[in-house]
């Protein structure tokens, strides 16, 4: 597929690939593409640490741009047309660890991301997905992950499952009832469930689980619906040990109260 870009388009493009040559760092950002087999020519190979082509028109990918890469660490493809998960390549996605598909328009996470065994960080937040797959538990190294302002409304226990999930944001979703078991066998550190249709917190996560930063705004929730909880006070003594440690370390972290005071 061909694109007439401009003389001074040409040079910034060429440029860019130029710099991807030294760094392994792509940044295909901004240039209205509606494929990315439109720059097969400027020839990208080989060992890749980022490939960045967010803000296009994108809406599918396709082999042949792909044919000569050995392994990509990270794919941002965030805000383009994608209506169905990306088909990126079954021969990379092993070899990546961050994957950022946010605004777009996808409906469904297919199998294939259980072939991504390394990724540690996915962001799938602003799309239109309506439920959490099995196969999310075969990514073993996940630590982070961003579904919110989807259209799910259940909370897989899944979730719960992924071995080294420590950061969860699924906010703005349709969320109403949130699982009570095998929260001491979670990670999790921080849960943004704020702005679903939730009216009741079980006590397991808060007596049971790791979680220090649990944020409820925009809930069926008061913050005496929580403080009735008969192990919040165990919630309480993992937040301060964090905001004790968080003011040592002069870290950056919202202590409020669930979002809720």
């Amino acid at each position: 597929m061909g694109i007439c870009f401009s003389d001074n388009d040409e040079k910034e493009i060429q440029n860019r690939f130029d710099n991807g040559k030294i760094t392994k760092v792509y940044k295909l950002d901004n240039l209205n593409l509606k494929s990315l087999n439109q720059l097969n020519k400027y020839q990208i190979s080989g060992i890749i640490n980022v490939l960045s082509a967010k803000n296009n028109s994108l809406k599918e990918l396709t082999q042949e741009f792909f044919d000569k890469i050995i392994e990509i660490k990270k794919i941002n493809l965030s805000f383009n047309e994608f209506k169905e998960f990306p088909n990126i390549p079954v021969n990379l996605t092993s070899s990546i660890k961050i994957l950022d598909l946010s605004n777009n328009q996808i409906e469904e996470i297919p199998i294939l991301i259980s072939k991504c065994i390394k990724i540690k960080e996915l962001n799938l937040s602003t799309n239109k997905i309506n439920s959490i797959p099995n196969d999310l538990t075969n990514l073993k190294e996940l630590e982070t992950l961003n579904l919110s302002n989807n259209n799910i409304n259940s909370f897989s226990n899944n979730l719960i499952s992924l071995e080294q999930l420590s950061f969860l944001n699924i906010s703005k979703n349709k969320i109403s009832i949130i699982p009570e078991k095998n929260w001491d066998k979670s990670k999790l550190i921080q849960l943004d469930l704020s702005y679903n249709k939730i009216s009741k917190i079980p006590d397991e996560i808060f007596g049971q689980s790791k979680i220090t930063i649990l944020k409820l705004k925009g809930n069926n929730l008061t913050i005496s619906d929580i403080k009735d909880s008969n192990n919040f006070d165990k919630y309480l003594e993992r937040r301060k040990m964090l905001k004790d440690q968080g003011f040592k370390h002069d870290l950056n972290m919202s202590f409020s109260l669930c979002g809720l005071d």
